[in-house]
């Protein structure tokens, strides 16, 4: 395995930096600081930077065909324009207050998935122990209906990705696992979990993305420190 260094191109100071996404119209990068309630934007090339304060924590951020952005809050799957107040759309298990949102991503159809955890975050905002698998995956589509994608249970939902050949590939960063799922389009849900990257020994799994040959980069935390990059069949290249 060939390592090579990474180099700074913003020192954000973010206290969980998160869902980094690429606005090809505007060649800015987008991404948040979960627990200092921020949502960034950045040209990589001139260094120009803005950023905007959230109502709540702030979990994921997708991009719109309009030009705004679909954002993940605490529980609230919300609309904005870059600028203005957000419009909720859904609210996800606000029957279970022990929860939170966590990675949130556009798919390939333009829905929006999202996933949960237990929340892990205090009022003080100091980390809380995770307890239970309490995660799970959702699908919120252009009408604001949440629709829940699978019964498996989750630490923390991390990492999803859509192969060339359809299959989705998420993680649960508490069992050091990426799993892939076939979709079940007429059902409108996923198929079984099969293991697809498990027990890598450097860290464990956050967020991916994928390449143009259809190869996952994953970023792996806690003591990992380093990209991961991922054949479609699992094998790590």
């Amino acid at each position: 395995m060939h390592e090579k260094q990474a180099g700074l191109i913003f020192d954000a100071r973010d206290v969980v930096g998160e869902s980094l996404v690429w606005d090809e119209r505007r060649e800015r990068l987008v991404w948040v600081d979960i627990i200092g309630r921020r949502i960034h934007r950045l040209d990589p090339l001139s260094g120009a930077h803005e950023s905007w304060q959230t109502p709540d924590l702030v979990t994921s951020v997708g991009l719109r065909n309009d030009g705004g952005a679909i954002v993940g809050l605490r529980k609230e799957i919300a609309l904005w324009d870059f600028y203005g107040p957000f419009r909720a759309l859904a609210t996800i298990e606000d029957d279970r207050p022990g929860t939170r949102l966590n990675e949130g991503v556009v798919a390939p159809d333009g829905s929006f998935w999202v996933g949960t955890m237990a929340n892990n975050i205090g009022p003080d905002d100091a980390p809380v122990p995770i307890a239970s698998d309490e995660g799970r995956l959702y699908r919120v589509g252009p009408d604001g209906k949440a629709t829940p994608l699978s019964e498996d249970r989750f630490g923390i939902t991390n990492t999803m990705v859509w192969l060339p050949d359809g299959r989705f590939v998420t993680a649960d960063t508490t069992k050091n696992a990426l799993y892939s799922y076939d979709w079940d389009k007429k059902a409108g849900r996923l198929g079984r979990a099969l293991p697809f990257f498990t027990g890598f020994e450097r860290g464990l799994p956050d967020g991916s993305c994928l390449d143009a040959e259809g190869y996952i980069w994953n970023c792996r935390v806690v003591g990992g420190s380093c990209l991961a990059r991922i054949a479609p069949d699992g094998r790590l290249d």
